[in-house]
């Protein structure tokens, strides 16, 4: 790193930081962020269910649970890929103007994460199982339904999130 990217990296006054937009906005931001990630991924773990091969089987309740608990684990890993997006891009509010490449670096962790817990998940913890529906990506030996997750919702959310910040501005 050059003396002058780190100094711009630290640099309070930065566009997008929070000293720029307070801890009040920051909060929203990630509130919004955590609320709307959370709805957006319950709803696709619920119509993903008849590709897990216990869910079918299990009453109301218990598979409302489990799609529960996997969104919870969902929005740790979107917290996970915010983060990485915000180093990346030297801002904290980095979805009021994202890069490409903040974009990219937020897709490809949540991508990356969902692929390693899923690959544990199925086949070294045996948590849960694929059902035949589910499509398996052949080198990674991981169902398509959860890739296809991190690769259409996370931009939805940004978009939204964006959207919902750009409103009050």
């Amino acid at each position: 790193m050059t003396q002058s990217s780190l100094r711009n990296r630290a640099e309070p006054d930065a566009p997008g930081d929070v000293a720029q937009f307070g801890l009040g906005a920051t909060v929203e931001l990630l509130l919004v962020y955590c609320v709307l990630t959370f709805f957006f991924h319950f709803a696709w773990e619920v119509l993903q269910a008849p590709f897990y091969a216990r869910m079918p089987t299990m009453s109301h309740w218990a598979a409302t649970l489990v799609c529960v608990k996997a969104t919870i684990g969902d929005v740790g890993i979107a917290l996970a890929a915010f983060a990485a997006g915000s180093w990346w891009s030297h801002k904290f509010h980095w979805t009021r103007t994202p890069s490409w490449q903040a974009i990219s670096v937020f897709l490809a962790v949540g991508v990356a994460s969902t692929i390693a817990f899923e690959w544990y998940a199925v086949y070294w913890a045996n948590r849960w199982a694929y059902s035949e529906a589910m499509p398996i990506v052949p080198v990674l030996r991981v169902g398509i339904a959860p890739i296809l997750q991190w690769i259409v919702l996370p931009p939805l959310v940004i978009y939204f999130v964006r959207r919902h910040r750009l409103s009050f501005s």
